[in-house]
C-alpha cells in the first residue's frame, strides 16, 4: 500500500550538526554539544551534499533551508564559504551561535544568514560588549532574523535579568520569559520576517 504525502511547506529543511566543537563549556550543555567528538566532513563532501539538496529541492519547487547547530558552528574553518554557497544556490541559512566570532566575521557574513539564534551564557561569555555589538550588527542586517536566548543561571539570576534588560533597551525588542527543560531563559526576538526560525524549548 502506498501513501501520498502532501507538503504544504515551501521549504526543504535540513537540520545539520556538522561538528560539535565549542569554545564554551557550559555546565548545562550535554557533552554531545561541545566535546569535539563529531568531526566535520571535508569541504568537498559538504559541497556535494549542498548541491544535491539544492537540486532535489528545486525539482520539488521548494526552497532549501539549512539549520546549523553545534558545537559552535562559526568555528568551522570553511563555514563562510559554505553559507555563501547555499546563498548562491538560492537556499536559506539559520544558525545557533554564542556570538564569539569576530565583529568583522559577522559584518562580512550577516547577509548570508537568514536567521541567527544567539545564546548568552553568563558563566562563559568572554566579552559582553562584544555580544551586544554582534547583536546590533545582526539587528541592522536587512536579511537576518535575530533571536536571543539569555540562559538563566539561578545563582546569577539578577545578572542575567539585568543583561536581558540591557539587550531589550539597546535593540528595541520585546522581552519574553519561557520555561526551558533545564531552567528559565529570557527570550528576545525581533524582525518577524517570512522565513522559518528556531523554536524555544
Amino acid at each position: 500500500m502506498f501513501f501520498s504525502l502532501k507538503n504544504k511547506c515551501n521549504y526543504f529543511s535540513v537540520n545539520w550538526a556538522l561538528m560539535n566543537n565549542c569554545n564554551y563549556k557550559c555546565s548545562y550543555c550535554h557533552p554531545d554539544l561541545n566535546s569535539g567528538s563529531i568531526k566535520a566532513p571535508s569541504y568537498e563532501v559538504v559541497v556535494q551534499f549542498v548541491e544535491n539538496i539544492s537540486s532535489h529541492a528545486k525539482k520539488l519547487g521548494l526552497t532549501p533551508y539549512f539549520e546549523f547547530g553545534g558545537g559552535e558552528v562559526t568555528l568551522l574553518r570553511y563555514f563562510s564559504k559554505l553559507i555563501q554557497l547555499i546563498h548562491k544556490n538560492g537556499g536559506l541559512v539559520c544558525i545557533v551561535s554564542n556570538g564569539s566570532k569576530s565583529l568583522l566575521w559577522w559584518r562580512e557574513n550577516a547577509e548570508y544568514l537568514n536567521g541567527v539564534s544567539l545564546s548568552y551564557h553568563v558563566n562563559d561569555i568572554k566579552d559582553e560588549v562584544h555580544f551586544l555589538k554582534v547583536a546590533k550588527i545582526l539587528e541592522n542586517s536587512n536579511n537576518t532574523r535575530l533571536h536571543i536566548n539569555v540562559m538563566m543561571d539561578p545563582h546569577k539570576f539578577n545578572d542575567c535579568n539585568s543583561f536581558a534588560e540591557r539587550l531589550k533597551n539597546r535593540l528595541n525588542v520585546q522581552l519574553h520569559c519561557n520555561l526551558y527543560l533545564k531552567g528559565l531563559a529570557m527570550v528576545l526576538s525581533q524582525k518577524n520576517i517570512n522565513t522559518p526560525m528556531f523554536k524555544s524549548y
